[in-house]
C-alpha cells in the first residue's frame, strides 16, 4: 500500500490536512540573532505515534505485570531537529511546544549525569515539532523524550546517522517505560509490539510502577512484528483527553490491589489469535479479537471509570463501529483516541464517511502502520 499521509476528517464538517507546525504554541530560549547553522552538522529524527490497546495486568505480585500489546502508526508524527556542537546547558537553544522546554532541559541533565566525563552537551540547538496534542492516548511523551535522548547520544558519535540505541539505554536516559515498554520498543523498531511484562516476581516494580529495582532496570521480554498494510482509522473526541500525572497514579493504585481475573484470557488472545493474525495478515481474525482484548483491558479499571471504556464518547464510537460491522475498534491507552484497522483504502474512506454521518465532534485520521524504527537523518534545507 502506498503512503496514506495524514488525512484527517473532522466529522463536524470539512476535510483538513494535519501537518507539523514550528510556530504554533512554541517557545524559544537563548537564540542569538547572529547564529548561523552549519549544514553538515544538522540532523533530524522523526517519530510516529504509539497505539496501546491495554495492559494484561497491573497487580505487582502477578505474572506479566504491565505487559500488553500495541503498534506504531505513521501519523500523527513528531520531529526533532538538532545541530551538533558542544554547548553549555545554560546556552542550549530550545524551540519546543509550550511546557516542554523544562522537559528538554531535564533530559539533557539526565544525559550529562550518565556521561560524567563530558562537561558540555554535544548539541547547541534543538527544535521539537509535532502534529499531535499530548494526552490523546498516542504516547507523545515517550516519543518526544526518546527523540531528545536519541539526538544527544547520536551527536557524540562519528556517524550520527548510523547510531542505534539499546532498549535499556533508551529507557534509562528518557525516563520513560515506567510501566509499559511498548512505546520505547515501538520507537526503536516500529511495527506491532508485544510486551510480556516483568520477567520475574522478585524483580517486580514498587507500587509506584518504577522499572528500577536495586539500581538496575528489570528484565523485559518484548517482541516486535511487522504490522500488515491495513489502513488505520484513529477516531478521537476533539474535546477529550486521557489521564496523566496524579490522576493516573491514583487510578492505578485503586485498581492494582488484586490480580486481573481476565489475564489468562488476554494472554491467550495475544498468543492464539492476535500474533497469528499479524503474522498471516488475517484481517478477519484480527478484527474478531482485538476489540475483545481491549474490552478486557478496560475492565481492570471499570470500577473507577464507571464502565469498560474511559468515557461515554469512546463507548459510543466503539458501538457505532460494531453497528457498521467492525468489532476491532479499541481504546488506545486512556483515550480519547480509538483505533480501527480496516481491509483497504476504499473501505477506510467509506467507514470514515459513515462515521461522519453518525457522530459529531470527532476527528478521524487515516494513517498506516509505521514498521521501521526512528533513525537519525541528515537535515536537508532550512
Amino acid at each position: 500500500m502506498g503512503s496514506l499521509g495524514c488525512r484527517s476528517r473532522n466529522l463536524s464538517g470539512g476535510l483538513s490536512i494535519d501537518a507539523p507546525t514550528a510556530s504554533d504554541g512554541m517557545t524559544t530560549a537563548n537564540t542569538p540573532a547572529n547564529a548561523v547553522p552549519n549544514p553538515s552538522n544538522r540532523f533530524e529524527i522523526r517519530a510516529g505515534s504509539r497505539l496501546h490497546l491495554g495492559l494484561v495486568e497491573i497487580h505487582s505480585g502477578a505474572p506479566n505485570c504491565f505487559g500488553g500489546i500495541g503498534w506504531m502508526v505513521e501519523e500523527p508524527s513528531s520531529r526533532v531537529r538538532f545541530d551538533v556542537a558542544e554547548c553549555a546547558l545554560s546556552d542550549l537553544q530550545i524551540d519546543a511546544p509550550t511546557g516542554w522546554r523544562d522537559r528538554v532541559l531535564e533530559l539533557c541533565r539526565r544525559w550529562l549525569t550518565a556521561n560524567p566525563t563530558r562537561g558540555k552537551l554535544p548539541i547547541h540547538r534543538v527544535s521539537l515539532e509535532s502534529s499531535q496534542r499530548p494526552h490523546q492516548g498516542l504516547g507523545s511523551g515517550t516519543q518526544w523524550s526518546s527523540m531528545i535522548s536519541h539526538a544527544l547520544c547520536a551527536a557524540v558519535c562519528s556517524d550520527p546517522i548510523g547510531y542505534r540505541m539499546s532498549l535499556e539505554q533508551l529507557a534509562s536516559l528518557s525516563g520513560r517505560g515506567l510501566r509499559s515498554y511498548i512505546g520505547l520498543t515501538g520507537y526503536l523498531s516500529g511495527g506491532a509490539v508485544i510486551d510480556f511484562g516483568h520477567a520475574a516476581p522478585e524483580e517486580l516494580p514498587s507500587s509506584e510502577g518504577a522499572l528500577i529495582f536495586d539500581g538496575r532496570i528489570t528484565p523485559r521480554r518484548v517482541e516486535s512484528i511487522p504490522f500488515p498494510s491495513w489502513p488505520i482509522l484513529l477516531i478521537c473526541d476533539e474535546a477529550g483527553h486521557g489521564e496523566f500525572g496524579d490522576s493516573e497514579r491514583k487510578m492505578f493504585q485503586a485498581c492494582s490491589q488484586q490480580a486481573n481475573p481476565g489475564r489468562e484470557l488476554m494472554l491467550s488472545l495475544i498468543h492464539q489469535q492476535l500474533i497469528p493474525a499479524l503474522q498471516t495478515s488475517d484481517w478477519e481474525r484480527w478484527d474478531g479479537h482485538i476489540g475483545q482484548y481491549g474490552a478486557l483491558a478496560g475492565k481492570i479499571f471499570e470500577r473507577v471509570q464507571g464502565g469498560v471504556y474511559r468515557s461515554q464518547s469512546i463507548q459510543s464510537v466503539i458501538e457505532t463501529c460494531k453497528r457498521l460491522g467492525y468489532h476491532g475498534a479499541a481504546q488506545s491507552s486512556w483515550g480519547p483516541t480509538v483505533a480501527l484497522a480496516v481491509r483497504d483504502l476504499e473501505e477506510a474512506t467509506g467507514v470514515a464517511d459513515e462515521l461522519s454521518k453518525r457522530l459529531a465532534g470527532v476527528r478521524v485520521t487515516l494513517t498506516e502502520a509505521k514498521n521501521q524504527g526512528s533513525a537519525v537523518a541528515r537535515l536537508v534545507g532550512p
